[in-house]
């Protein structure tokens, strides 16, 4: 189980068709390159299917209450040529398709280096759909972004700097969830009217090491950017987030910064991840650290991974407000099983205990403890 890219798309508010020409556009003329190029081209995909017993959530029914039909993705790799190399992922999430991937990779650079223009997701990678979440730092960082970047390499280090479009803060409606509870996250795909025409600039470097005590990777990544509009509405006085002093006017902030550093260190079965996630979003503050850790068992019948984790979310509002679930601080801790019986199939289970800063008016703690058992059937 790779902990640094798992998510589940369940809750991210996924572009329709039409809110993303785009992506289509971009899927098009990649498809077109892999025709003219003759390439040699190879298929995947998967299909999710879960069992939830959790607060909230935006899933679509197929039988009885919990029973949930999550996402199918499919996937196609171009190697259009020795130097160019197409790629594309269509995931059918809420009712919609949507390309979450379409980029051109032009490789051969120095320094192992190569260009690449498109929909790509950031430098931890795309999220695969594991009932383990990392959450809450993975909704910092799950969705794919139109834009540019470049990747070099030499010996133990990596180098990546990009621009992308900006992508707006979600609404708490339609945005992420720990424990059933809305959180305001940057999970969600932009949509043409959300961009603003406003860019983010990032870059990641990371060092990877390996001996006989197992191998580490380390890096930290930092991007900066400009809130959009809605955004900037949003969170100053007057709008639904409202953190300034007594209502009183303020100056308006529209930076966004965000500094996060990974760990991922391996050996054997044994594996372990924390992130840590300084997150500023013009007056919405966040701190966000993850860590997890897991261990393979290896029977006959198919690998077991356990994995515990603990994650810990911390947002600047002055107080927490019962009604608005996502000003208040959490904890999460969570313990999980998953089964591959096969390569092309994995069933898994996780159990969250979650725990927020809210006090119900009858004195108890918010319940949102949560079970979610999952089938992910991969081609």
């Amino acid at each position: 189980m790779y902990m640094r890219r798992v998510c589940n798309f369940t809750n991210s508010n996924v572009a329709m068709l039409e809110n993303d020409p785009l992506s289509w556009r971009m899927l098009s003329i990649i498809l077109a390159l892999s025709l003219t190029g003759a390439p040699k081209t190879t298929m995947f995909g998967d299909i999710v299917v879960s069992w939830r017993d959790l607060a909230g959530g935006d899933y679509i029914n197929l039988e009885g209450d919990n029973f949930r039909f999550d996402q199918a993705d499919l996937g196609l790799h171009h190697q259009i040529n020795d130097f160019v190399v197409g790629y594309t992922r269509l995931s059918l999430t809420g009712g919609s398709v949507t390309p979450n991937e379409a980029w051109l990779r032009l490789e051969g650079m120095p320094y192992e280096g190569s260009f690449t223009i498109g929909k790509f997701f950031k430098p931890l990678g795309a999220p695969i759909p594991l009932a383990s979440l990392s959450f809450p730092a993975i909704m910092l960082h799950s969705y794919s972004d139109f834009g540019a970047k470049v990747n070099f390499s030499k010996d133990a280090f990596s180098l990546e700097l990009g621009t992308v479009n900006g992508n707006p803060l979600s609404a708490p409606a339609t945005g992420g969830r720990v424990g059933g509870t809305a959180v305001i996250t940057n999970a969600n795909p932009p949509t043409t009217n959300d961009i603003d025409n406003n860019k983010e600039m990032y870059g990641r470097l990371a060092v990877n090491y390996g001996e006989d005590w197992g191998s580490l990777t380390a890096g930290v990544t930092y991007t900066e950017g400009r809130l959009a509009s809605q955004e900037i509405d949003a969170l100053n006085p007057g709008g639904a987030l409202n953190f300034g002093i007594f209502g009183l006017p303020v100056n308006v902030a529209k930076r966004r910064a965000h500094l996060e550093f990974d760990l991922d260190y391996q050996k054997g079965p044994f594996r372990i991840f924390s992130e840590y996630v300084n997150a500023e979003d013009g007056r919405l503050r966040r701190k966000i650290f993850s860590l997890a850790g897991s261990y393979v068992f290896f029977y006959t019948s198919g690998a077991v991974t356990t994995t515990l984790g603990y994650d810990n979310l911390n947002i600047n509002a002055a107080r927490p407000n019962l009604n608005l679930p996502y000003t208040w601080n959490r904890n999460r801790l969570s313990a999980s099983l998953q089964w591959q019986p096969y390569e092309f199939l994995s069933i898994q289970g996780e159990y969250d205990w979650n725990r927020e800063n809210a006090i119900q008016r009858d004195g108890g703690h918010v319940d949102n403890d949560g079970i979610t058992i999952q089938s992910i059937i991969y081609f």
